[in-house]
Order: structure tokens, then C-alpha cells, then sequence
């Protein structure tokens, strides 16, 4: 299976650290994926100034779209533009639009990955749920972290409706029912923030590209 797109979902804490190392593992894998394949980049969040505490982003670009900005930053990395949804998603209707974008080209031996870089559970359950209403190979890398711990879930569906692995919301009961809402159901100014260090974040992006890594090589993966 080669990888034709790469959907990246949060540019935050997880987002920026996970980026670069997958936009290099997409251009020097080339036995890996596929030519003209497609990136793109999904956040409707702003960098702000308390971000950069954490956030890998350039100072000067406080104020701009999180995914625009990662795009602006990271082109130099890709031989493809780098696509951008600058807002949040807003329910699995929505994200299967997102993905079943172009899925009519893809072969049975491509797939897109889905990297899941968002500390919200009803945003990650809502990617799960939109993946199973879109016909097309799909792996989703699942990052997310609290203050210290964290999870990196692998899970992945064939075009017929087989799925690879166990269904994440039956293992975990914060996705099979969440204790939160997706970002735009909050006030932009009262949203709460999830407390976090950089070291979570780090090894939570490092675990998914791991994760990548060996799912581009055909490796097992391990739960870590």
C-alpha cells in the first residue's frame, strides 16, 4: 500500500511537532507513496503568543490561521501545495466530505492518512466516524496527550468496510462518549485550555510518526 494523501488534523501542540518529521518521511519515502500525492492541513485555531511556550511556529505569524501558517512554513518541504481548511470541523458529515475529496482516483493499493493531532475527544471520535461513511483505504494515527500521559491509537479501513483494527470508541470510553464538545460548539472566549507540556506533546508526535514510519514499511506496529 503506498500513501496518496496525507490529512493532517490540529497544528497545536501535537500538529507542529508531528509535521515536519511526516513531510520528510512523504518526500525521501518515494517507494512509499505515490506521485502527486496531496497534502493538506486542517485547523481553525490562531497562533497566540501563549502558544510559543510549546508550539513550534514563527513568532512574527501570532494572529495567523494555525494550519495556513504550518502550510506557509512547511511548503519548502513538499513538491506539492500543501491544501488548508482554516476551521474547525463540525461533524463526521463534514470530515467524509474532506476525505472522499479525490477518492475517486485512488487504486486499491493506495490509501490516505489520516494524522489526528487534536486534544478534543468528540473531535477525534467525530474523524473516526467520518471515516467509515467515505469508501476509500483509510489509516488514521491517532495523537493525544494530557499533562504527563497520552495515547497513540493506529486504526485503519479498506474501501469494502473491513476494518483493520479494533473500533477506538469500543476501547476507549472517553471517545465512545466524550466529556467534551468539538471547539466551535464553545465561545472562541471562553474555550478551555487543556493543560500540557511540551515533552507530552513531543512524545506523543514522535510515537505517530513512529507509527507512520513502520506503516509505510509495511512494519508491525507496537503498542508503546
Amino acid at each position: 500500500m503506498k500513501i496518496e494523501r496525507l490529512i493532517v488534523v490540529g497544528c497545536g501542540g501535537i500538529g507542529t511537532h508531528f509535521i515536519p518529521t511526516a513531510l520528510r518521511l512523504l518526500h525521501y519515502g518515494a517507494e512509499s507513496v505515490v506521485d502527486g500525492r496531496r497534502i493538506t492541513f486542517i485547523d481553525g485555531d490562531r497562533y497566540e503568543e501563549k502558544n510559543q511556550h510549546r508550539q513550534l511556529f514563527i513568532p512574527e505569524w501570532v494572529g495567523i490561521n494555525k494550519a495556513e501558517a504550518m502550510a506557509m512554513q512547511h511548503q519548502y518541504q513538499s513538491v506539492e501545495d500543501i491544501e488548508t481548511v482554516g476551521r474547525y470541523l463540525e461533524h463526521e458529515e463534514d470530515f467524509a466530505g474532506i476525505l472522499a475529496e479525490g477518492t475517486g482516483s485512488q487504486r486499491d493499493d493506495e490509501f490516505t492518512l489520516v494524522a489526528v493531532c487534536v486534544d478534543n475527544d468528540a473531535t477525534r471520535k467525530m474523524i473516526y466516524e467520518g471515516c467509515r461513511l467515505v469508501n476509500t483505504n483509510v489509516a488514521v494515527i491517532d495523537m493525544a496527550n494530557e499533562l504527563y500521559t497520552g495515547d497513540v491509537i493506529l486504526w485503519a479501513r479498506l474501501k469494502d468496510g473491513t476494518e483493520m483494527y479494533p473500533w477506538p470508541p469500543r476501547l476507549y470510553p472517553n471517545l465512545a462518549t466524550p466529556g467534551d464538545r468539538p471547539p466551535q460548539a464553545y465561545c472562541q472566549m471562553a474555550a478551555p485550555d487543556s493543560p500540557q507540556i511540551i515533552t507530552a506533546n513531543m512524545m506523543a508526535a514522535c510515537i505517530g510518526a513512529d507509527y507512520m514510519y513502520r506503516v509505510m514499511r509495511n512494519m508491525p506496529v507496537k503498542a508503546q
